[in-house]
């Protein structure tokens, strides 16, 4: 079975990758500001939610995915709206080569880049950025109390060299990330702290 199709099933059977939390758009806000119509490539987009949060800020968004199920499932969730776009694209296949050069003012890569082959894909990013554009990259990081496999796929794991140099990280808490999904999705507006 190939990697499309094995996300091409698991988006058949309705399942979702992780959702985009309140906290991790307050982030974009925060360090993107608003998008006034600049040019985003959201790679690896799935179903979506990311690319319609970069929207929602603003950006003139393409979301690129190789799998048919999740670009299908994304235009259907996202309808159509003026400024965003998705597309059958496989990234680690050279597809991103068939954009243009200079195109984007920023390219995300949500959970995606420990699946692909690391360097000619930032290369081909960074060949797709307007001079001064941003990546930004969301990925997975080895905690000290990690598991080794779940440390393999992390940035700056053993297989991909050194971390990233404190400047250039932003460091959430999944657990009050997954809390605030949570209690938005029960309708509550709060999370309370225990003494």
């Amino acid at each position: 079975m190939s990697a499309a199709d094995h996300w091409n099933d698991h988006y058949k059977q309705g399942k979702g990758f992780r959702p985009v939390a309140e906290p991790e758009v307050d982030l974009l806000a925060e360090h993107l500001g608003p998008g006034n119509g600049r040019r985003a490539l959201d790679v690896g987009c799935g179903t979506g939610e990311y690319s319609a949060a970069l929207h929602d800020l603003g950006f003139q968004v393409t979301g690129v995915d190789f799998s048919e199920v999740a670009v299908a499932t994304a235009q259907d969730r996202q309808g159509e709206r003026d400024g965003l776009d998705f597309r059958l694209l496989d990234a680690d296949r050279g597809g991103l080569g068939l954009l243009p050069a200079g195109e984007f003012d920023l390219i995300t890569c949500r959970l995606f880049l420990p699946f692909v082959d690391l360097v000619p894909t930032v290369a081909c990013a960074r060949r797709l950025l307007v001079p001064g554009g941003r990546l930004l990259v969301t990925t997975p990081v080895a905690s000290a109390g990690a598991p080794a496999g779940s440390r393999s796929v992390c940035w700056g794991g053993p297989e991909r060299g050194r971390p990233l140099p404190p400047s250039h990280q932003q460091t959430t808490d999944r657990r009050r990330s997954d809390a605030h999904q949570s209690v938005r999705a029960s309708g509550r507006t709060r999370i309370g702290r225990r003494s």
